[in-house]
């Protein structure tokens, strides 16, 4: 994770990493997957209804939110902006291959900005899709998938998923250098990120004041509740590009 520059220690933000933490949201991969077991219904202090996260989400550039599982909250206030958002249901802890492949494309599909991975119940399937995803990218193995993983968030992997991600490792490695060759010509030209999750730096770059973070100015922000954020999130984008396998069922995609 340090070679491919997820992580700089040099250069990390911990306010910004236990605050998103405390509201259950946690980067894995720099400026491309969040993870969000939420929304939370209340903290200590103050409540946390789904449209607090947006403008957080959008000063991000996070443009797609995939739903697991079947989850309580009210989507409208996500679907009703320019996110693309999926719903994959998945059954259980071990995800299939068909959710895989499914999770799998629409990561590779989702350009040019940063994704959610919204998980409200901490069975492991989103720590094992990220980690397929880590393996089949960046070439991870399934331990150093899995660890990566769950040191950035706790409990989003469990004990299932680990010979889960060992049976896929080869599969997915072999797919992740048939892609590379296929989009950029060499299996080895792995992404490098320049700034790693919760840097500093990337606080700077977007609001110029390296004293005051985007999680005070952004998430923690009662305005947020007050409605719809001003800005680009106007248009409902829908995603029927997504392929789907018409003779199994096991994945519902739906808006």
């Amino acid at each position: 994770a340090i070679e491919l520059g997820f992580v700089d220690f040099e250069d990390f933000n911990e306010y910004d990493f236990t605050s998103l933490d405390n509201v259950m949201l946690n980067w894995i991969i720099p400026r491309k997957i969040l993870l969000f077991f939420g929304p939370v219904g209340n903290t200590a202090t103050r409540p946390f209804p789904p449209k607090r996260y947006l403008q957080y989400f959008r000063q991000k550039g996070v443009k797609t939110m995939v739903r697991l599982g079947h989850l309580k909250h009210d989507a409208n206030p996500f679907v009703g902006t320019s996110l693309c958002h999926y719903d994959l249901k998945t059954d259980g802890a071990i995800p299939s291959e068909q959710t895989m492949n499914c999770f799998l494309e629409i990561c590779e599909n989702a350009k040019g900005g940063a994704m959610v991975i919204h998980n409200r119940y901490l069975l492991g399937s989103s720590g094992a899709l990220i980690g397929a995803y880590l393996i089949k990218h960046y070439r991870f193995t399934a331990v150093e998938a899995r660890c990566w993983v769950r040191l950035c968030s706790q409990g989003c992997m469990k004990e299932a998923q680990k010979s889960w991600l060992a049976t896929n490792e080869s599969t997915l490695r072999q797919s992740g250098d048939e892609y590379r060759v296929r989009q950029l010509g060499d299996a080895d030209r792995i992404q490098h990120h320049t700034l790693g999750v919760y840097s500093h730096l990337d606080d700077v770059m977007e609001d110029g004041n390296m004293n005051c973070t985007s999680i005070e100015k952004e998430l923690i922000n009662p305005e947020v509740c007050s409605g719809k954020p001003s800005g680009d999130f106007d248009n409902v984008k829908t995603f029927k590009d997504v392929k789907q396998n018409d003779t199994q069922s096991e994945v519902n995609i739906s808006y």
